[in-house]
């Protein structure tokens, strides 16, 4: 049995934190394999770049990093209730752990599904550089769920870099390939 981390999100453009974040689950949560789930219409977010462009541009990043893959689903975004069931199809002889970040966890305590999710997957917390593990903890107390919590202790160089921060003109934080696709296709208002 394996153990597969699942990071959804938006990736509008993947960047050097996610992947050090993933990087960081691999060895710090035990996984076998990172597999990241872009989400077509990502909650809260408006304007984001088409769904090919970001599958594209993390297909570029994990190439050649077998233990980091990327998987399409049909559904719009990630929910407990349409995505975990395709996931435990695809992954049925594995353990899930869901990465998030110290954002989305803060959170949890709205998710509607957060029974369903807490008894079918783990959840690693990536801590930003300053947070606390048991801050977190205490966050997370107001849960009536016992989850299964691990702490993803990030790199501080990355830990602080967002997506925002690349759509603004700060290239040299993706990797060489994904920075010379959004030269190349003019995302973000980059031009070569």
């Amino acid at each position: 049995m394996s153990k597969i981390g699942i990071f959804a999100g938006t990736f509008d453009p993947v960047h050097h934190g996610h992947i050090t974040f993933a990087h960081a689950a691999i060895a710090q949560a035990g996984l076998n394999a990172v597999v990241f789930l872009p989400e077509r219409a990502p909650r809260r977010k408006t304007r984001v770049s088409s769904f090919e462009h970001r599958v594209q541009m993390l297909q570029l990043a994990t190439k050649n990093q077998p233990n980091l893959q990327v998987l399409t689903l049909g559904e719009r975004q990630f929910t407990v209730a349409a995505t975990l069931p395709q996931l435990q199809q695809r992954f049925k002889n594995d353990q899930l752990v869901l990465l998030v970040g110290s954002d989305v966890a803060a959170g949890l305590s709205a998710w509607q599904d957060l029974p369903q999710l807490a008894a079918s997957v783990g959840i690693a917390v990536g801590l930003r550089s300053g947070e606390h593990e048991q801050t977190m903890r205490d966050r997370l107390n107001v849960v009536d769920v016992p989850l299964r919590l691990q702490f993803v202790h990030g790199n501080a160089d990355h830990a602080a870099v967002t997506a925002t921060d690349v759509r603004s003109g700060k290239l040299h934080l993706t990797a060489p390939t994904v920075r010379d696709y959004i030269m190349q296709h003019q995302l973000y208002g980059a031009t070569a």
